[in-house]
């Protein structure tokens, strides 16, 4: 393709060069060496000078016309070892048409000169219509290349923004498979103390129903023992009681046995039987009414 756009702009440029250089005015070469410029800097490479373009040109319209014998104007040319340009032949056919002595050599040479003047005439409208249109294709393909360019540009943006969002993407799938691995183990930690709780509940639950057996036991135990108790503590009140009624009694029997004693009318030994029979009836009471649990 960089070939075919060579040759295309280099065709167009000497086509341009060869139909009106000559003829064109001052502005006119200068608008063609901006041409060349920016030609040469478009298929990479220096091009030769205007002159030597445009004499080249015609040194090979030369050559053409030398070597094709049915052409009207071959007998005025001869292959030049120098190289001459065409328009060199020109004027020597110009100064060659004054120093023709025979009339009918200067109308044929006239007829000639004019058929190369139509010629080349007809030549110049060609060039310029195909200059015209090589132009408006090279423009039209200078558009395409910038369009393609943008959309080159274009694509490649594209494309460095989907690699830029898929390398997100796995990041942040990686950085969601990590989350995940780390709630499933949190899961799992969660599981093993959710059933360690749950054993420990159920221990805990078997040891409270166990406590609670053990309390309503001991309740009733308490409960036993406190009637138990109470019911010892009443007979022991009671018996308290009736000891200190008899320890009165006593008492007040004692004394009136001294007093009995003292005005003597028993002897002693019978007042001793009497004191201990009176002791031992009483605790023979007591373990008649109270016996020994």
């Amino acid at each position: 393709m960089c070939s075919f756009y060579r040759g295309t702009i280099e065709r167009v440029i000497i086509g341009c060069i060869t139909v009106w250089y000559r003829a064109c005015t001052v502005s006119c070469r200068m608008a063609l060496q901006r041409i060349g410029k920016t030609t040469s800097k478009i298929i990479g490479a220096p091009l030769p000078s205007l002159t030597d373009i445009f004499n080249t040109c015609l040194t090979r319209r030369a050559i053409s016309i030398a070597d094709d014998t049915s052409h009207p104007a071959h007998s005025h040319f001869r292959p030049l070892p120098s190289g001459r340009s065409l328009q060199e032949e020109l004027e020597k056919l110009r100064a060659s048409h004054h120093e023709l002595k025979n009339e009918k050599d200067a109308l044929a040479l006239k007829q000639q000169v004019e058929s190369l003047h139509s010629e080349h005439e007809t030549e110049n409208k060609s060039h310029c219509d195909t200059v015209e249109h090589d132009l408006h294709l090279i423009d039209t393909m200078k558009a395409e290349k910038d369009a393609l360019k943008v959309e080159k540009a274009t694509l490649k943006a594209k494309k460095d923004a989907l690699k830029a969002e898929k390398d997100a993407l796995k990041v942040e799938k990686a950085t969601l498979k990590a989350e995940k691995d780390a709630l499933k183990v949190e899961k799992d930690t969660l599981k093993v103390e959710k059933d360690a709780l749950k054993a420990e509940k159920d221990t805990l639950k078997a040891e409270k129903d166990t406590l609670k057996v053990e309390k309503a036991t001991l309740q009733r135990e308490l409960e036993t023992e406190k009637l138990t108790h109470a019911e010892r503590v009443g007979q022991d009140l009671q018996l308290i009681n009736t000891l200190k009624l008899e320890k009165d009694t006593l008492k007040v029997e004692k004394d009136a046995l001294k007093l009995i004693l003292h005005k003597g009318h028993l002897p002693y030994l019978v007042f001793d039987f009497y004191i201990n029979s009176a002791i031992l009836f009483i605790f023979c009471r007591r373990f008649e009414r109270y016996p020994v649990p």
